[in-house]
């Protein structure tokens, strides 16, 4: 037999090959990748409605860049704050009287202190109020708990009923292994202190309840596994109404749990029931990975920010003017000081309160 020679994937239209992009639209793109480099670089992720692989590494680039950009803010930046304004002091306030430079430094300290106590209290009502709040997150965890646990039930049931069935085809060796994803072992978070469901599990339920989504709502992705159902021929298959899916009694049990008008009228032996209930368990898995996902990784980089606010405002408004005091004669030293109890102080006031109302317009957000 002869040898064929290979033929390519694909032909080119009207057997022409495909032009590159004009000049204008390569410039563009050049600088639209500087673009999205540079708003990684400050810790803004691209947002496109669509992703593609090119838009993985600006986004873990930006997660990263965010992370070092809050540790510089907390470290680095205001050390060299400080610094320069203790230069520039030195320089200004230089001419200044050894006397009237005591007499600031001593003025600073009541503010200092009231500022202090405003920050700690701050401080502390924002950590009760995050208490508070991851308390109802995870009641709304557990209430999403009790609703999907019949459901699982139900899919475990289904699973069971095929059991006893030996001819099983590829297409429905894949339904029944998103099936038993769903279901698998029940968890006890429905009871006062169970165990909450972890994000990868959840994680792991909605991608199985998706793949069925995406199986049972086309006719393309349905025919063969009705046909392996004993459906009819795949090519005449248009519609899930009338396929049989379940005959296990057990089944109708564990759907009475979920809807108890399909277990009494027997819908539930349809597999065009259990496409309803597979969008109605996608919907609400969803919610319940949402909710994981924020008791489980609780955000607390707004409480560290306030603790360093409190942490550098006592270094800068209460330490500098204590050390100046007590410690030191010389006036270019007690200039600096001054500048930086006064101006640092300042600086994290003002910065204490961006980060109180963006905290407050979150919870507000949170809230609704």
């Amino acid at each position: 037999m002869p040898k064929m020679k290979p033929l390519p994937l694909a032909e080119p239209l009207d057997g022409q090959k495909l032009s590159k992009p004009s000049v204008r639209q390569r410039v563009l793109n050049w600088f639209q990748r500087r673009w999205i480099f540079a708003m990684a670089l400050i810790g803004i992720s691209p947002q496109p409605q669509i992703w593609t692989q090119n838009d993985i590494a600006p986004t873990e680039f930006a997660f990263k860049a965010r992370k070092w950009w809050r540790l510089a803010c907390a470290i680095p930046l205001p050390f060299a704050a400080c610094v320069t304004l203790f230069f520039l002091g030195s320089r200004v306030l230089a001419t200044t009287k050894a006397q009237d430079l005591d007499a600031l430094l001593r003025a600073v300290l009541p503010a200092a202190s009231l500022t202090a106590g405003f920050l700690a209290a701050a401080l502390i009502n924002a950590q009760a109020d995050a208490k508070g709040l991851r308390r109802k997150r995870v009641d709304a965890l557990r209430e999403c708990q009790r609703e999907l646990e019949p459901i699982r039930q139900a899919f475990d049931a289904l699973l069971i009923d095929f059991n006893n069935r030996t001819a099983k085809g590829a297409d429905l060796k894949r339904f029944l292994d998103c099936v038993c994803r769903v279901g698998g072992f029940t968890f006890g978070g429905s009871g006062p202190g169970g165990n909450l469901i972890d994000v990868k599990r959840i994680d792991d339920i909605v991608d199985a309840l998706e793949q069925l989504s995406g199986t049972l709502s086309r006719p393309k992705h349905y025919r063969h596994l009705v046909e392996q159902l004993g459906g009819g021929p795949a090519e005449d298959i248009t519609s899930l109404r009338g396929v049989i899916v379940a005959r296990w009694q057990g089944v109708a049990n564990a759907v009475a749990k979920v809807r108890p008008e399909a277990a009494t009228d027997d819908n539930w032996k349809y597999l065009s029931f259990w496409e309803d209930l597979v969008e109605h368990a996608l919907e609400l898995a969803t919610r319940t990975r949402r909710l994981a996902i924020r008791v489980h990784f609780e955000d607390v980089t707004r409480l560290r920010a306030m603790f360093a606010h409190l942490a550098w405002l006592v270094a800068v408004a209460v330490a500098a003017p204590l050390v100046g005091l007590g410690f030191i004669g010389n006036t270019e030293a007690k200039a600096g000081l001054a500048a930086v109890a006064i101006v640092g102080m300042l600086m994290i006031l003002a910065s204490s309160l961006i980060l109180l109302y963006r905290w407050a317009t979150q919870r507000l957000h949170d809230e609704g």
